[in-house]
């Protein structure tokens, strides 16, 4: 059972929908990619467990609604 993944600095552009296999998926890092858009986190809402969001340095981070 998967509970963390830390995939920062991997130039990510989108999360992949596979992640939402990842159910137990407490903690993750996605921080320091090429993330542009909330969009692109549609499937962090299959993670019902997630606890722990990184998304620090990404492009979407730059955006004046990110803190919305």
């Amino acid at each position: 059972m998967l509970s963390q993944l830390r995939i920062s600095h991997n130039k990510l552009q989108s999360l992949p929908p596979e992640l939402s296999a990842n159910g137990q998926l407490k903690l993750l890092d996605i921080g320091h990619n090429q993330i542009k858009n909330m969009k692109s986190l549609e499937v962090l809402q299959e993670l019902p467990n997630l606890e722990t969001l990184t998304v620090a340095g990404n492009p979407l981070c730059d955006n004046e609604d990110y803190w919305v």
